[in-house]
């Protein structure tokens, strides 16, 4: 249908609105945010929108009165119609629904630390899938479903050395194989790598490389990724 969401603050308040590349024209506001204690804020450019394989249904996380949470929403019926409530998480962020769409992959900080962790919808239980003391986040399933990629300040051997602004560490993507049960890197280099997306084959990777001037579009593929002896632990 060519249909997409996204947020928009042209409302004054930050809301989420659809829109089509058929007829741009004609946006229209789905969920109205940052105005009630259901949606009292989205983190500001931590969050994301994703679609449920029925192409109706899609999720994000918000920040309400009674903490972080996970709203799922209809697209044809313009309202929320489930939250996830999941008390053990402080904050939660991106996150990513599993393609077979009984699994939601998310980043979320847990006492200070930023880890991934998948919610399932039919159980109700949360696995931690990294834990470790470095950022973890953007988590992005794979097509088969069987791999997450995901977003790391890790080091797979020695300590993180490049100088950024505020800090000395760099942002590589790794993914995570459930059916290998290791981490692997993808990237290594002294400039941030974020936004993983899996190609349709799951072969590459597709993401954002931090340049000197400005972001550009880089992939890579993931057979020659780097094995992580550590467990995903980090150092």
């Amino acid at each position: 249908t060519g249909e997409y969401l996204y947020f928009s603050d042209r409302k004054i308040h930050r809301d989420i609105w659809k829109n089509s590349i058929l007829d741009p024209q004609k946006a229209k506001r789905i969920i109205k945010g940052e105005t009630s204690a259901t949606i009292e804020e989205f983190h500001y450019e931590r969050n994301n929108l994703d679609f449920f394989p029925d192409g109706d249904r899609f999720a994000f996380a918000a920040e309400t009165s009674h903490g972080d949470v996970i709203h799922i929403a209809s697209l044809s019926k313009k309202k929320i119609i489930q939250t996830i409530h999941v008390p053990e998480i402080n904050v939660i962020y991106e996150l990513d629904v599993s393609p077979s769409g009984d699994k939601i992959a998310f980043g979320g900080q847990k006492i200070f630390a930023s880890d991934v962790f998948i919610y399932d919808l039919n159980t109700g239980e949360i696995t931690q899938v990294t834990d470790d003391k470095y950022y973890d986040g953007q988590p992005r399933w794979n097509n088969s479903g069987d791999k997450l990629a995901f977003v790391s300040e890790r080091e797979l051997y020695g300590e993180r050395v490049y100088s950024h602004l505020f800090y000395q560490l760099s942002r590589d993507i790794y993914y995570y194989d459930f059916t290998e049960k290791a981490f692997y890197q993808v990237t290594e280099d002294e400039q941030n790598n974020t936004q993983p997306i899996w190609t349709k084959n799951d072969k590459e990777i597709i993401f954002l490389h931090e340049g000197d001037i400005a972001n550009n579009g880089a992939s890579f593929n993931v057979d020659l990724a780097n094995y992580d002896a550590n467990g995903g632990t980090g150092n």
